[in-house]
């Protein structure tokens, strides 16, 4: 037996839906991480940010050595990620520094990296926008040291003198940032943007037309959801349950067709056996007679 065609249609029909539904319910909720650039030595790397129109963002940045390990440098990018998840009750500032003090281990070996003394490191950041080379920061990075740019949008209205008049939003091309190494050594920065409207607030999901999208607002979609992920569970138990099944009649069927091999090759056999026997008799009984 061969699965049928009906129930592989209705199997992809619930699984598109199932991934459509997770898709439209959880998108709003994934979070970003901070992204890791490679700068090599004497080589300037540039990337682009966008700003929503009527929302602002927080920009956070570190600079890390290259020849750190593994789990020190993920311990300064977990800090960077920490450091965008707390605002400020005033403004919705993010803090300027780590809230929590490196590890011991982190300590030596920052310290055998890179001494006691200087903790300048050839790299300068630059965040401008694009087309008018209007920088906005300009500054060089010390060691593993967050960098730290709080409501762009807003620095650049006050730059502007504060009228909405003589402020020109960004276009599509967003913002520049750009890491410039003047160092001998490869350098490692890490870096994110977050949005202002984007909370933590679990009740909150969404802010779409002045609108909040609550959790209340998703029942629908988690209800279809649960209903087309229990469909395509019991889609799978059948297609698992007839493959099973499938395998036991094919190996009944090879039992079978073993044994009718081994009978008819037994019955001929016998049927060979049998002959001799009637010819050696008959033989045996016309020579008795004389008949032959």
């Amino acid at each position: 037996l061969s699965i049928s065609k009906t129930y592989m249609n209705a199997m992809q029909s619930i699984l598109l839906r199932v991934v459509t539904i997770h898709l439209i319910l959880w998108a709003p909720l994934v979070s970003s991480y901070p992204m890791i650039a490679e700068i090599p030595e004497q080589e300037q790397k540039c990337f682009q940010f966008n700003v929503p129109q009527d929302d602002d963002a927080h920009m956070v940045f570190v600079a890390l050595p290259s020849g750190m390990s593994e789990k020190s440098e993920d311990w300064y990018v977990s800090q960077l990620n920490e450091l965008t998840k707390y605002r400020s009750e005033d403004d919705g500032s993010l803090p300027k520094r780590f809230r929590d003090d490196p590890p011991k281990e982190v300590v030596e070996e920052m310290e055998e990296l890179l001494g006691l003394g200087t903790h300048r490191t050839n790299v300068i950041l630059n965040v401008e926008r694009p087309g008018t080379h209007q920088k906005l920061r300009s500054q060089e990075f010390s060691w593993v040291l967050p960098v730290v740019m709080n409501h762009v949008e807003r620095f650049q209205r006050m730059a502007a003198g504060g009228s909405a008049a003589t402020w020109k939003a960004p276009g599509l091309e967003g913002y520049s940032i750009c890491f410039d190494n003047r160092g001998n050594d490869i350098v490692h920065v890490a870096f994110d943007m977050v949005l202002v409207s984007d909370r933590d607030d679990d009740d909150e999901i969404a802010v779409e037309d002045g609108k909040t999208i609550r959790k209340h607002h998703l029942t629908p979609l988690e209800e279809e959801l649960a209903a087309s992920i229990n469909a395509a569970n019991s889609i799978i138990n059948e297609m698992r349950y007839m493959e099973k099944r499938e395998q036991r009649m094919r190996k009944t069927a090879n039992s079978i067709n073993q044994k009718i091999r081994w009978f008819s090759y037994i019955s001929i056999v016998i049927l060979f056996g049998v002959t001799y026997i009637q010819v050696t008799y008959l033989k045996r009984y016309f020579k008795k007679k004389k008949l032959m």
